[in-house]
């Protein structure tokens, strides 16, 4: 099992899994007297080969071996075979591994859906981990799929672990995110939150509504300072495909507004990807390209410029742009 050379290594494995019960002896001696971790390790191979109830509690004794490689091996084999039994050696090595240990365990804990362990992965997460683990452990989270145990991580006491229950949430199959829990953090002055926050935004269709009604106060806010004001024009421009936010930039382009939201509207609608101009944005182009404020004017030349008007509104804004190049000044 520790022969120098891959080859024989492998036949040895692959022979031994053939063998299946006769060998669960011999196997047995090497984890418990063999100094060698090679040995070990493809011991544990060996049993992950062997369909038998006995050599599955040999590898959750291996789970608690001390090299990090054959630890790595067993916990990789619960995971495996789903092993629902070993929730215990999974606990254990989630708390007390190293990194390479921890993570294994993550996700071993992902497959066998140890729903008790949610809070300790919570607990996890808390901590300054690197990426490969962080992600082990959100996933294991989303494979758990414990939506109301995930759910008590949004109170948790650091934000990184309310950015693995957000994250978790937001990528379980029953849609368990809800944008009352998201769009409060929008504003957050923890980066981490307010970063986490905006990327699930950005990837929820279903949204609009409650992003329209959060754009609209934070652009009707009168303490806006000018560099917040361009960051949620950028916002604004990423959502520009959502029906509710462009309903909402319609409305702000209207004469009423204040020149600020009017600027702000014009310039994240001249930023749209869309092959057509939505068809709520004509009336208030039109407005303002025979309105008396040039700036505004501009800035509706830029959104014409953007995409082609809707057919039934194309005569109507092909007049405005028309009455604007004919004035002198």
């Amino acid at each position: 099992l520790d022969d120098e050379r891959p080859a024989v290594q492998h036949r040895v494995l692959h022979q031994l899994g053939r063998m299946g019960e006769p060998a669960l002896s011999a196997l047995s001696a090497v984890m418990a007297s063999s100094r060698s971790p090679v040995a070990r390790r493809n011991a544990v191979w060996a049993l992950t080969r062997i369909d038998l109830p006995a050599a599955r509690e040999r590898v959750r004794a291996a789970a608690g071996d001390p090299h990090d490689e054959v630890r790595v091996a067993a916990l990789n084999s619960i995971a495996v075979w789903r092993d629902a039994g070993a929730a215990v050696q999974l606990r254990a090595a989630l708390q007390a591994g190293s990194p390479p240990v921890r993570r294994a365990a993550a996700e071993a804990l992902g497959r066998t859906a140890q729903r008790e362990a949610v809070p300790e992965l919570l607990a996890e997460a808390a901590k300054p981990l690197d990426r490969a683990l962080e992600h082990s452990v959100i996933f294991a989270l989303i494979e758990i799929g414990d939506r109301e145990r995930t759910t008590a991580g949004l109170q948790a006491s650091t934000s990184r672990a309310k950015r693995a229950a957000l994250i978790a949430l937001d990528q379980m199959d029953d849609g368990g995110l809800h944008a009352d829990a998201v769009v409060p953090l929008l504003d957050s002055a923890d980066p981490v939150l307010k970063e986490t926050a905006w990327w699930i935004a950005t990837r929820r269709r279903d949204w609009g509504g409650e992003l329209g009604a959060y754009f609209a106060a934070r652009l009707s806010a009168p303490t806006l300072e000018p560099g917040d004001r361009e960051a949620l024009q950028a916002r604004l421009t990423e959502f520009g495909d959502h029906p509710a936010i462009q309903a909402l930039l319609a409305t702000m382009v209207e004469p009423g507004r204040t020149k600020a939201e009017r600027l702000t509207a014009l310039r994240a609608m001249a930023r749209t990807r869309a092959k057509e101009l939505p068809a709520a944005w004509a009336p208030p182009l039109i407005a303002a390209l025979r309105g008396t404020d040039e700036e505004a004017a501009r800035g509706a030349v830029a959104v014409a410029r953007t995409a082609p008007v809707p057919a039934a509104s194309r005569t109507d804004v092909q007049a405005a742009l028309l009455a604007v190049a004919r004035q002198p000044a």
